[in-house]
Formats: structure tokens, C-alpha cells, sequence
């Protein structure tokens, strides 16, 4: 009787940065950006994301990041004494305000305002700044839906200005903006985590906007957004000016796995977005150093909810089988997304299955909690048979006089182990 123990010995992630021409904008005294419309896109919403990164020349005081505006003035994001405060409505009149912050000059933060269901969740560099923090907005009599915001568009607040404040007591921001984001959608933790470092395809579900701010000359700011019609303009701030981070990622790996099946080794893998991506390629090794090809799929290309992608590796070796996973973009640059190690060690099982071989039926002893499934397969890989355990059953007895006669495979399957056995129909 034999069984094989499953053990996942490790997982090394190296990511290849494909190089892109990106910059950011520069702010002095005066200086803003004007996105025009994109303040309207949130009108009467119960849910949206905000998301750019700033350096900041001054941490102190009460600094403008972002106004809503336009002809009239609604509120807006501030640094205000070492938070983030945010007002949706009321002129700054009524501030729901994050945890406290450290920030430093001259650093490089990417910036998240998340709102949902009147509440807001701010983020710096991925981290949690506050969450679930009631949004104290005084909504009356401005058209704002049950735990939304108000509608904007109606009142003539239509813009989100970076830069320029218009308040007395508000400092114009001075620094580095870069990458700036809207979305229809509240943003998770991991969302943000997990593309902020990464250029957008801009197609990406609930995008509204998206203003790389990449431009090289002329005062337009493009909207990025696949179809976008949320153009901006620039009002002197610099351009040309070293980016908030270095590139894109061909292709956003979300995870990749390995496990047994009763058929053999399952690889999967899900990429959360991929950029001029070609394909993928999936090498096996014995030893962990000279890796052979085993199969290459074609990647999506371009798309920015990404896709799960697998393969069955029906000739694992006894013993260990290392597994390499790179991607390829269309430039024939190579991107290696780690190795995983599957280790099986055949030894003797106390399972007991008789009469074998068997006309009608097989009866089966097995250790209780042990395993979950019993899966029949012919020689060809199909299951002909699968049954479940419950937890506490040591014995079961299948019917197999509909098999036809042959030898056949008997896999069970747990949690933290599998075995198979022969059986041979008569």
C-alpha cells in the first residue's frame, strides 16, 4: 500500500522591472492642476477611491493637497498639523480626520481616500491612516443619497485643483505630485497595496480617471483612462521631474501555487493585471538548478482585471519536483515569478482495500479524519468513481461491478496528505 506526503518546501518571488518613461509634476507657490469634470464623476456616489503620490517640501502647517472646486467651493483633502483632514461639502467647515502621521520631506508618499457608505478610510504608502472613520459632512438640503455625497455637478463644483488653495489659512502645496487616480469603487487594502507601484493598463474596472502625468510639454494633462474624457491643464507647475516610482510591471502576479491531485501536479497561478504581456512558461527541475521547459501558455496581453491561468503536470517525479514560473512581454524581456518545491515520499499506508481483485464490490478501511475524497481512475486519468468521507468514517464499501475489467488507481485525498493504491477489476 503506498501514500505520498505533500510538503510545499519553499517559494521565492523575484519581480524584473520593465523600464517606462515616467515623470512627475513639480509644484511652487501658485502652481496647481486642474482636472476638470472630475469632481462632477463623484456626484451623489456612496462609494469612490482617490489615489496619487506627493512629496512634500513642508510637513508643517496646514498644507492644500486637493480642492473641490469650481464655481463654487465644496472642501477638500489637507494636511492639516500632522493629519489628513477631508471635507466633501462644507468648505472645510466640517473635517473627518485621520489618525496622526510621520511624514518627512522630500519622501516620496503614495496618497489613498477611500469613501464608502459615509465613511473614509485614508491610506499612506498602503498602510491604514484611519478606517472606518464616520464622515462628519453636513449633507442637508445638497442633494447628497442616502450615505452618499452630495451632487456635485448641480451645485457647479465640478474640478479637483491640486496645487493652489484659495484659502487664507490654507498653504499651497509645494513638491512632487505623481499618478493620480479615480475610481467608481472603494479600493481594499490590498488593491491599493498591490498596484500602487505600477502603471495602469486603463482599463481597469471602476476606473473614472487616470493622469499619469507624463507629460513632456504643453499645458494639457491627459487623462489615461481607456475612452477618457477627464482632461485636465496644467498651471505652471514643472514638468520633467523624477517620478514617484520607476516603471511598470509587465505582469501583476497575484499568487502561485502547486498541489497534488489524483491526476498529478496542479499549477495554478492569477495575475491581478498584465501590461504588453506574451506568455507565460512553466520549467520543472529535479534538483533545483537545471530547469527544463515544460509548457508555455499565452498571456492575455493587456487588461487590467487580470486572469488565472493552470497546468497539470501529469509525469511528476517521485521525490522532489521544483516548478519555475516566468513571463514573457512581447519585447522578449523575461520576468521570473518564483520557484516552488513539491515533495513526494512513497511509503507503506495501513489502508486496507478488499477483495482485490474484485467483481462487485471493494470494501475499504481507513483511519478516520485521515482523508476526505477516494477517487477511482483508469489507466487513461479519467475518474470513473469519487466518493466523499465524512470525518469520523474508518470504513466504506463501493460498488464496482459497472467497471469495466482493468487495473485501476485508488487516490484518497486530505487535507495535509494523499495515498493511492492498485485495484484490479475481474
Amino acid at each position: 500500500m503506498n501514500k505520498f506526503y505533500l510538503l510545499v518546501i519553499s517559494c521565492i518571488f523575484q519581480f524584473t522591472f520593465s523600464k517606462a518613461q515616467n515623470r512627475s509634476y513639480s509644484f511652487a507657490v501658485g502652481n496647481s492642476v486642474t482636472l476638470t469634470g472630475a469632481c462632477a464623476a463623484l456626484s451623489q456616489r456612496t462609494s469612490f477611491t482617490i489615489e496619487f503620490w506627493a512629496k512634500f517640501n513642508s510637513v508643517s502647517g496646514i498644507i492644500n493637497l486637493i480642492d473641490f472646486t469650481g464655481g463654487a467651493e465644496a472642501g477638500g483633502l489637507i494636511l492639516n498639523n500632522g493629519k489628513f483632514n477631508v471635507d466633501f461639502a462644507n468648505d472645510f467647515g466640517n473635517l473627518t480626520e485621520s489618525s496622526a502621521l510621520s511624514l518627512s520631506t522630500n519622501t516620496w508618499y503614495h496618497i489613498a481616500l477611500v469613501y464608502e457608505n459615509r465613511t473614509v478610510d485614508f491610506y499612506v504608502d498602503g498602510v491604514a491612516k484611519g478606517s472606518n472613520v464616520p464622515d462628519i459632512t453636513n449633507y442637508d438640503g445638497l442633494g447628497a443619497p442616502l450615505n452618499g455625497v452630495t451632487n456635485y455637478a448641480a451645485f457647479n463644483v465640478g474640478n479637483l485643483v491640486f496645487g493652489a488653495q484659495n484659502h487664507g489659512v490654507v498653504n499651497d502645496f509645494v513638491g512632487g505630485i505623481d499618478d493620480i487616480r479615480l475610481w467608481s469603487t472603494a479600493r481594499t487594502q490590498a488593491q491599493i497595496q498591490n498596484a500602487r507601484s505600477m502603471e495602469l493598463v486603463g482599463n481597469e474596472s471602476g476606473l473614472l480617471g487616470y493622469w499619469k502625468l507624463n507629460e513632456t510639454s504643453g499645458t494639457t494633462v491627459i487623462d489615461s483612462k481607456q475612452s477618457g474624457t477627464l482632461t485636465g491643464t496644467r498651471n505652471n507647475a514643472s514638468l520633467n521631474q523624477l517620478p514617484a516610482f520607476s516603471g511598470t510591471l509587465p505582469v501583476l502576479l497575484d499568487a502561485f501555487t502547486v498541489k497534488a491531485t489524483a491526476t498529478g501536479i496542479a499549477l495554478s497561478w492569477k495575475t491581478l493585471s498584465e501590461q504588453n504581456a506574451d506568455y507565460f512558461e512553466v520549467q520543472q527541475s529535479n534538483d533545483g538548478v537545471s530547469f527544463k521547459p515544460l509548457t508555455r501558455l499565452a498571456a492575455k496581453g493587456n487588461i487590467g482585471l487580470g486572469a488565472n491561468y493552470s497546468y497539470l503536470d501529469r509525469n511528476a517525479n517521485n521525490g522532489r519536483n521544483y516548478y519555475k514560473l516566468l513571463q514573457y512581454d512581447k519585447n522578449m524581456n523575461v520576468n521570473d515569478y518564483g520557484t516552488k518545491v513539491l515533495v513526494y515520499n512513497y511509503q507503506d499506508n495501513e489502508i486496507k482495500l478488499f477483495p482485490n481483485p474484485s467483481a462487485h464490490k471493494i470494501s475499504i478501511d481507513v483511519t478516520p479524519g485521515l482523508y476526505r475524497e477516494i477517487n477511482i481512475i483508469d489507466l487513461v486519468g479519467k475518474t470513473v468513481l469519487s466518493v466523499t468521507l465524512a470525518k469520523t468514517q474508518n470504513e466504506i464499501s463501493l460498488d464496482v461491478s459497472s467497471l469495466p475489467k482493468g487495473l485501476y488507481n485508488v487516490v484518497f485525498l486530505g487535507d495535509t496528505q494523499s495515498a493511492t493504491n492498485k485495484f484490479v477489476k475481474k
